[in-house]
């Protein structure tokens, strides 16, 4: 089977991990499969690259509108010169490019992963009617739910396939001295600046791994409430499951989530999480099984669950322990490409 793959690009974001998985997959199962960026690639290309599957960047504008138009050009240009059996777009944008320029009868399959959903007029593009098979699917209930309301689509036409992740055969114990660990794109959504504000409340320190469009503001917020010394700004991990194995705990205060990797892989390594208590997250961490679920928007709150968990070594491994068998049990990424592969085939049978 001939499949095509868009993406936005193919930086280190939870979708293009997930691209990245099932590909690799496809391609050991023997499909033929070419991954395409409507702008840039990126890291996540570069295993991809390396196990011989084609990857190319359009290089779209950045311009709303003009970027859509321009992308969904180059790739009709290149279905319409090799077409795929199947076109698997990931995220608004290449939904959209995809929506707009597939050749009439080839399947799609649309992966939307965030709760935040696109404007109405591509809302209204998306819902509409296509002229092949299709399938829509999300990375959690929580998502579906918001983009079956946004699309204007029945629930029941939404596939729901979690993340899967590698779990160790063991927890690896918590080394001496070990800190809470933030992980994640230093975007608003993320909720930084509400942990920055949360040290502010403690005297705890903590390790930040990641980088986005807020990477100075909130390395300068940092240092404007007075805790730039105990917030330690790393970068891109070059290993995340590393980083995790040497932190206390994961903290993740964001604003909106689909399904976090960051979480997965945290609770598959042993750790426990505090998180927001928003839709999504809800489907991953169970509070006080395996972690903290906190008020969303609440830096106080999000102070108090850090120092209570921080100080009681106990609680943390009993809720890491919990936490690695939730994800054994049902995030494991045998289940996950099972669950892709239905998918392929009801969307291929029409």
């Amino acid at each position: 089977m001939k499949i095509l793959h868009v993406i936005t690009d193919l930086r280190l974001g939870g979708a293009e991990r997930a691209l990245a998985a099932l590909a690799l997959a496809q391609r050991e199962a023997g499909h033929r499969v070419t991954v395409l960026a409507l702008k840039q690639l990126g890291p996540a290309a570069e295993p991809l690259q390396r196990a011989g599957i084609p990857c190319a960047a359009l290089d779209a504008p950045d311009a709303p509108g003009l970027g859509t138009a321009a992308a969904a050009l180059a790739v009709g240009a290149r279905m319409k010169t090799d077409p795929p059996d199947v076109v698997h777009a990931w995220l608004a944008s290449a939904c959209a490019a995809v929506k707009l320029a597939a050749p009439r009868g080839i399947p799609r399959v649309y992966a939307c992963r965030v709760t935040t959903t696109p404007g109405p007029l591509v809302c209204q593009l998306l819902g509409a009617q296509d002229d092949g098979p299709r399938a829509w699917v999300a990375v959690s209930d929580a998502v579906a739910d918001a983009w079956s309301t946004a699309l204007h689509l029945p629930r029941a036409h939404f596939h729901v396939v979690p993340n899967g992740v590698e779990v160790p055969t063991r927890r690896a114990a918590e080394p001496p001295g070990a800190r809470p660990c933030f992980l994640g794109r230093l975007a608003r959504q993320k909720g930084v600046d509400l942990l920055l504000a949360a040290l502010a409340g403690c005297d705890l320190e903590l390790d930040l791994y990641g980088d986005g469009p807020e990477a100075a503001a909130l390395t300068d917020m940092a240092r404007m409430l007075g805790v730039g010394n105990r917030a330690r700004f790393h970068g891109v991990a070059p290993d995340a499951r590393a980083v995790l194995r040497a932190a206390s705990l994961l903290v993740l205060p964001t604003r909106a989530e689909g399904m976090s990797n960051a979480v997965l892989e945290a609770m598959a390594e042993g750790r426990p999480v505090i998180a927001a208590d928003v839709p999504g997250m809800r489907e991953v961490v169970a509070d006080g099984v395996t972690g903290i679920l906190v008020p969303p928007g609440n830096a106080r709150a999000l102070a108090e669950a850090l120092v209570s968990l921080q100080d009681n070594p106990a609680r943390r491994r009993k809720l890491g322990a919990a936490g690695q068998a939730r994800v054994r049990a049902q995030f494991t990424p045998a289940a996950s490409h099972a669950e892709w592969t239905a998918v392929y085939d009801a969307v291929l049978r029409g």
